[in-house]
């Protein structure tokens, strides 16, 4: 009886030492292996997914094609243009006749500095008439359809001698003299400008 037991504990000890190493050697490497097809399922299913929702979304943008436009054709209108800014110069001169200010406009060399998105185009405008109509003016400035900066400002009081020139009869004394560096962007980018002057 005692060999009997000898050999049920032998076989039991054989047969668990074959189970563990086919467990070891043959179901783990498959256990990892499966794990990392799954992951590769899982992944490719997510690469799917974010695939089909950037083809919506590019025909999303395709179908609202003319929304975009619209949009664009606005942005572009708040850009002077760097070659011949008129329609600039036009607004500048529309806002002084509508505030009743005389208005002088030269330009003005600006540096395009490192943040600056757009090539800018400086101007240096005078104003003379009353001091609440240049407010007015700089406000409309500010709040207009051109994307611009106002980079320095004097105001000044108009002498009586002043006043007494020809250019100026039409002013009254109080009225103030307005001097006003502004910087207006363009649509071409400072790099484009640089590429193209050489």
């Amino acid at each position: 009886m005692l060999f009997n037991k000898i050999k049920i504990y032998l076989g039991f000890f054989i047969f668990s030492i074959i189970f563990g190493a086919i467990f070891r050697f043959a179901l783990i490497p498959f256990a990892k292996e499966f794990q990392d097809s799954s992951l590769s399922v899982d992944f490719s299913g997510k690469a799917l997914k974010l695939f089909f929702q950037r083809a919506e979304d590019f025909a999303a943008f395709k179908n609202n094609k003319s929304y975009y436009e619209n949009i664009k054709n606005e942005l572009n209108g708040c850009f002077a243009r760097a070659d011949a800014p008129i329609s600039f110069i036009e607004f500048l001169e529309e806002e002084a006749e509508n505030f009743n200010l005389y208005i002088r406009i030269q330009p003005l060399a600006i540096k395009t500095e490192s943040i600056d998105l757009w090539q800018p185009v400086g101007f240096q405008v005078s104003l003379l008439g009353s001091f609440p109509a240049s407010l007015k003016f700089l406000e409309r400035i500010e709040q207009g359809p051109f994307l611009s900066d106002i980079l320095q400002i004097n105001i000044n009081n108009v002498s009586e001698e002043k006043l007494k020139q020809k250019e100026f009869e039409t002013e009254k004394a109080g009225d103030v003299s307005t001097l006003l560096a502004i910087k207006v962007f363009s649509s071409l980018p400072p790099e484009v400008k640089k590429q193209n002057e050489n």
